[in-house]
């Protein structure tokens, strides 16, 4: 019988960087936002602004968009409860989104790099 593991794995996605974070199924949306808060300080110099608290930060995720095949884009993650309560995969990405100093939140402005990008190229000859 397989091993089961109670660890979701996040990439969370900020402009041209990104933080990943290993945390346990039982983890509150409330919880990682306040997990993420740390972590995005040490972009500091390398975003345009970084969030001081939790409530600062507003969590979007992939979404296929209705009537355009293959389409994608994003939406603002809703619910409470855990992250296995709102169904997340083991692996999920999410953008985030920082409070403007007017209070808004804006839709996340996030580059996701190509895992292909570079290979094979560079150095042959």
């Amino acid at each position: 019988m397989p091993k089961r593991s109670d660890t979701h794995h996040i990439t969370a996605h900020l402009h041209k960087c990104a933080v990943f974070l290993s945390v346990p199924e039982a983890t509150t949306l409330q919880q990682l936002k306040a997990q993420l808060v740390p972590a995005l300080r040490q972009l500091q110099g390398r975003v345009p602004v970084v969030p001081e608290a939790a409530g600062d930060i507003e969590l979007w995720e992939d979404r296929e968009i209705d009537g355009a095949e293959g389409a994608q884009g994003v939406r603002a993650v809703e619910g409470e409860g855990s992250l296995l309560r709102l169904g997340w995969a083991r692996w999920k990405r999410v953008y985030v989104s920082v409070r403007a100093p007017g209070g808004q939140f804006e839709p996340p402005v996030y580059t996701v790099p190509d895992p292909m990008d570079g290979d094979g190229e560079e150095g042959d000859e």
